[in-house]
């Protein structure tokens, strides 16, 4: 028996087909397509990099700009006079040596048996696919041929499936050295282990399955084509990535290091977007927030009127021109409230939660967060009728931090029985925070010692030597009975953290992947203390 017969065939299996096939000749590769090894090499061969919240934008920012994008420009995307579209351009490309997201296989298992003898020292090994198993596989149908690179990742990441397509199927008048045999598969996602299967090519067996493959099959060395585009040659996955000057691949690694936390490094990228794009809104509001996780309120606001500009232009004249700007502005009035809130720029804090609210609403959104914010700003300006309704709307939504911080709302105000009662409630509904109880018990010392006496309340005032707010109760009484008591609470949930980045990359507004996470909660302010005096009136 041949060693080809013997080492191969026989393992090949009663399936093998409705396979397809692709030889490594190190069998230690990962099926990893060539753009994903580029990229990998691009950072400092950390294949961890795939694990990163970004990775599949950036994968696409890869495919659009330093392929697709340049290779129309110099007029590879035309055949006979029609566009090809992204799939037919990167199935092209990928047949002159580009590193695109297509894995190459072919029905021909030899000829991927002759690929995985390629290098005699090293095992190699052929690495079957079952393309009729539709829990993996899809065949590209005519009218996914025609959709752009975007909408297909959409398509992947959502379904969790991979596209396949022959050479017959794309009509391309696709040239070079593909065959009726060559198919294509795309290579992110990463194709799972559980759809692979593999046969090993032990290293010592290599030279002799080429000589058989040769003298049994008919196998010649496949001569390199004398036509490849340069810019196909010079993108091949063995050539290092350039640096890819492009405002959106900035935000993604910004974007990298935002949710690492490692702020000063994502301003640092946006910073480089920024210079690419002065006009894009979104990097601005990524920039922001980064400077608001770090610590630089001001700079934030700087940034978020700069976002606000940007959009608004975009926007065009009259509200609802580019609803996509629309659906996310709110976020970046959200964000700036919050950021002048801690700036003590109280006005100017209600003013953009206002506006938040009244843009969220135009599109449907309405979060219990917008007035749990705008609430606690208007209790620090002392608007407590104000931050009661607020409160009242969040408490509605559902927001559990909002009943607390109405129940302190009303001991300022001297509305003790609703007070208790809103502290009640929250215990009814499980939350035994520390600040509940101590607050409750609080409240229940201050009934007990007004009783059915007629009392008056000053507003709040902030006193030096106790250095938080005071709130006066005058009961009246006899002089025999003139006692003063002092009740300590605990200060109101600090508001919640910025809104995240819409989770878009903006190429024909296709949702693709995550955004960015919002950010940590504000601190809690100091609590208060309420003073009841028993006094003659």
């Amino acid at each position: 028996m041949s060693v080809v017969a013997s080492a191969f065939l026989s393992k090949l299996g009663g399936n093998s087909q409705r396979c397809v096939f692709r030889g490594h000749a190190d069998g230690r590769w990962k099926l990893h397509s060539a753009a994903t090894r580029r990229l990998i090499r691009y950072f400092n061969q950390d294949e961890s990099v795939m694990e990163e919240f970004f990775f599949a934008q950036m994968h696409l920012v890869y495919l659009r700009t330093v392929l697709l994008d340049p290779a129309r420009e110099f007029g590879f995307g035309m055949v006979d006079g029609r566009r090809m579209s992204d799939l037919q351009l990167l199935a092209r490309l990928q047949g002159y040596g580009a590193a695109t997201n297509l894995l190459h296989f072919t029905r021909n298992p030899l000829a991927a048996l002759w690929n995985a003898c390629e290098e005699s020292e090293l095992d190699g090994k052929v690495i079957a696919l079952d393309l009729e198993d539709r829990q993996y596989f899809s065949p590209v149908s005519m009218e996914e041929v025609e959709l752009t690179s975007e909408e297909l990742l959409f398509q992947l990441t959502e379904q969790g499936i991979h596209l396949y397509t022959g050479a017959t199927d794309l009509e391309s008048g696709i040239e070079g050295n593909q065959c009726l045999d060559d198919f294509w598969v795309t290579g992110w996602p990463l194709i799972p282990a559980a759809a692979q299967r593999s046969i090993e090519i032990r290293s010592e067996d290599k030279q002799r399955i080429r000589r058989e493959l040769i003298e049994m099959y008919g196998f010649l060395d496949v001569a390199p084509s004398v036509d490849v585009h340069r810019f196909s040659a010079s993108n091949g996955v063995q050539f290092p990535l350039p640096l890819i000057d492009d405002p959106e691949f900035s935000q993604l690694q910004g974007n990298q290091c935002y949710v690492k936390g490692d702020y000063l490094g994502a301003i640092s990228y946006y910073d480089k977007g920024i210079a690419c794009a002065p006009d894009v809104g979104g990097l601005y509001f990524s920039r922001g927030n980064a400077k608001a996780e770090a610590g630089n309120y001001e700079g934030a606001c700087a940034d978020y009127d700069a976002a606000i500009r940007c959009e608004e232009t975009e926007r065009g004249d009259g509200e609802g021109k580019n609803p996509t700007v629309d659906r996310h502005l709110w976020r970046v009035f959200f964000n700036r409230g919050n950021a002048k809130t801690v700036l003590g720029q109280l006005d100017g804090a209600v003013a953009d939660y206002d506006e938040a609210i009244r843009l969220g609403q135009r599109i449907g959104v309405r979060y219990s967060w917008f007035f749990l914010n705008r609430a606690n700003v208007k209790q620090l300006k002392q608007d407590f009728n104000g931050a009661l309704r607020d409160y009242d709307e969040a408490i509605r939504i559902g927001n559990i931090d909002a009943r607390f911080n109405k129940g302190n709302a009303l001991v300022m105000t001297g509305r003790f029985d609703e007070a208790l009662q809103c502290y009640e409630a929250s215990v009814n509904d499980g939350d035994n925070r520390a600040g509940v109880l101590c607050n409750r018990k609080g409240v229940e010392g201050i009934l007990s010692k007004l009783g059915s006496r007629g009392y008056t309340v000053r507003p709040p005032r902030f006193k030096e030597q106790a250095e938080r707010l005071m709130v006066e109760v005058s009961v009246k009484t006899s002089p025999s009975h003139v006692f003063t008591e002092f009740y300590y609470f605990l200060g109101m949930i600090g508001n919640t953290g910025n809104a995240g980045a819409a989770r878009t990359v903006r190429a024909g507004d296709m949702p693709i992947g995550k955004g960015l996470p919002g950010g940590a909660g504000y601190q809690s302010w100091p609590g208060f203390i309420v003073l009841v005096k028993g006094e003659e009136w």
